[in-house]
């Protein structure tokens, strides 16, 4: 019956179940191959892991159709939302002013909503942070500010040494600063049309007679 069940000339029963089985095994095979590589991607990637870790954590003995919309939308910012920049939102809401046309209603809305990215829970030191908002806010240089604002969190101490080790950098090596310069390359005549032959010996002779 081996023999059989091995050649595939047994009885079909036998031979489907055979097929059956051997499907099976390469099922387990690529089930097995697939967590070892998750095993190994948790090694080698193990902070990666341990974010999404906590981002699921409190999904864990829920399915998917269970967590409210709210939940899930929350998960979603969090994992693939860049992380915003908190010098440069505080800037952004202290540059707000009211638009043409705005109403104070609609003015008072929009300083609320960008008050809510600013991260004031985070300030240790109010008065710290408002004199680093006031010096970046009123620098003349707009390459030094934009440069601040690239910062997550600074104190006013930290924003002025940063500021000025970016204005050395500008004075000493201004091409680091303003990027590849145009390299000076003297001006070539533009070449004259290249000619037919007929054109060129009438040329010539139109030459000849001058």
């Amino acid at each position: 019956m081996c023999a059989l069940y091995f050649s595939g000339h047994g009885p079909p029963i036998l031979r489907l179940i055979w097929s059956l089985q051997a499907d099976l095994k390469e099922l387990r095979n690529f089930v097995t191959d697939t967590q070892t590589g998750r095993q190994t991607d948790k090694q080698t990637n193990t902070q990666t892991h341990r974010h999404t870790e906590r981002q699921t954590k409190r999904f864990i003995g829920k399915e998917p159709e269970m967590a409210t919309m709210v939940e899930l939308k929350q998960a979603m910012e969090q994992q693939f939302q860049p992380k915003k920049l908190l010098m440069a939102e505080r800037f952004g809401l202290m540059s707000k002013s009211q638009k043409a046309g705005q109403t104070l209603q609609e003015y008072y809305a929009e300083v609320q909503k960008a008050a809510g990215t600013c991260g004031f829970e985070k300030i240790k030191d109010m008065r710290d942070a408002m004199v680093a908002m006031v010096f970046i806010g009123g620098l003349a240089s707009v390459e030094t500010r934009k440069r601040l604002l690239e910062r997550e969190e600074l104190t006013s101490k930290e924003v002025l040494e940063m500021a000025e080790a970016v204005e050395r950098v500008g004075k000493n090596a201004p091409h680091l600063k303003q990027g590849v310069t145009e390299l000076g390359v003297a001006a070539i005549a533009p070449r004259e049309p290249r000619l037919p032959p007929r054109a060129r010996v009438e040329r010539r002779e139109s030459s000849s007679i001058r």
